[in-house]
């Protein structure tokens, strides 16, 4: 490849709408060199709330001939629009020739790896950002996957117990895995004046306040945090509040339902944000996670960068995430009980929470930051370039 020719990266993911693998893409393509890279990101099917944020950083978006527009279709619509998506992407390649293609997520790996395949792309990387853990409900998708795997110039995964299910259950070599920790921006002023937020959100000054984002999924253990609130309610400083924050895919109304019939309804706030979600993080005294499984979260990272202690679940990368008892405490999957005991254990000691927070914030700025996950990106770009 010639010196001054850009390196054409195509990235393709299903659309834009606010989650983990969302976020990284939002942070990092916009900091990649724009002198080496020219970046296009393929969306297979809708654009999303965080659509608007990237195009705003001058990356370049390729929209689906058959938007789906986030809505479930009916069995010959799917067909007619997987029809209509591989000639688009047999289009794409034959046209645009990109020299890697990164796919992120099992369903833009399993759609277009093959596309790229025939196609002949060179340089083929996957990022695998959580547990394998669909594969007793999708065995036909991960059977897909663990073909593709053969094929795959590298595989980046964002914790170490990704990595190992890799190498254990579906057989890739470590050598094909490169371990890039998910980055969070440590720019962000998180000495904002934490009253006047509050007030915005009718939140009084002195409420022990704690934030869970996460959207409303039913692994993401809402029903174990509510279960955990009610059983420890009593002993929870007066006029407590739990903030709730993420997309509603589903199961709003049983939670709602669950609140109130465990006499928590007063404390609990409901938030449906597809944009800046830092300031429920800093009207926050503690972050929370309640997953059943995880890649490696993001929203904790955030959380994290914010000066937040931590109560999480021990799942997936959040004990590599959060020390016990060092950051924060890890608790087991599901055990409302245990979570509840953390939560009063930071709800009676200020000072504890303050250490936490900024050991919080000191790990974040030395592993997890967003410049050390474009850099490592970039390197590993580069490299790939300079062995084809």
């Amino acid at each position: 490849m010639s010196s001054n020719k850009k390196i054409k990266l195509a990235v393709f993911i299903g659309s834009l709408r606010r989650g983990g693998a969302e976020i990284q893409l939002k942070e990092i393509l916009p900091k990649l060199s724009k002198d080496i890279f020219l970046i296009d990101v393929f969306l297979l099917s809708s654009a999303g709330g965080m659509e608007a944020e990237i195009k705003s950083k001058d990356i370049n978006i390729i929209y689906p001939w058959f938007d789906t527009k986030n809505k479930p279709l009916s069995l010959p619509l799917r067909i007619i629009r997987i029809i209509i998506l591989y000639t688009q992407l047999l289009v794409y390649f034959i046209s645009k020739r990109p020299d890697i293609v990164h796919c992120f997520l099992p369903q833009s790996y399993c759609l277009v790896m093959p596309v790229a395949l025939i196609t002949r792309i060179k340089i083929r990387i996957v990022s695998r950002l959580s547990l394998n853990n669909y594969r007793f409900e999708r065995k036909f998708m991960w059977y897909i996957e663990c073909f593709l795997h053969n094929f795959m110039s590298k595989i980046i995964v964002n914790a170490g117990v990704i990595a190992q299910q890799l190498i254990d259950l579906e057989g890739v070599s470590p050598e094909k895995i490169k371990k890039i920790y998910s980055g969070v921006n440590t720019d962000i002023d998180f000495n904002s004046d934490k009253k006047v937020i509050r007030a915005k959100l009718d939140i009084k000054p002195d409420s022990f306040t704690m934030v869970m984002v996460a959207n409303l999924i039913p692994y993401k253990g809402h029903l174990d945090l509510i279960k955990a609130l009610a059983s420890i309610s009593h002993k929870l400083p007066p006029e407590w509040t739990m903030l709730f924050v993420g997309r509603d895919d589903g199961i709003k109304s049983l939670l709602v339902k669950e609140i109130h019939g465990q006499g928590i309804s007063e404390n609990c706030i409901f938030i449906h944000s597809d944009n800046d979600i830092f300031e429920y993080y800093k009207c926050a005294d503690i972050g929370i996670l309640t997953s059943h499984e995880e890649g490696l979260s993001v929203s904790v990272l955030e959380a994290m960068s914010m000066s937040l202690p931590m109560v999480v679940t021990d799942v997936g990368g959040n004990a590599e995430s959060v020390i016990n008892s060092e950051n924060g405490y890890v608790v087991n999957a599901k055990d409302y009980v245990g979570i509840g005991e953390a939560i009063l254990k930071l709800s009676s000691d200020g000072n504890c929470r303050k250490l936490m927070g900024s050991a919080n914030r000191r790990r974040v700025i030395e592993l997890f930051s967003i410049d050390n996950a474009v850099s490592l990106h970039e390197k590993l770009y580069l490299e790939l370039i300079s062995c084809n």
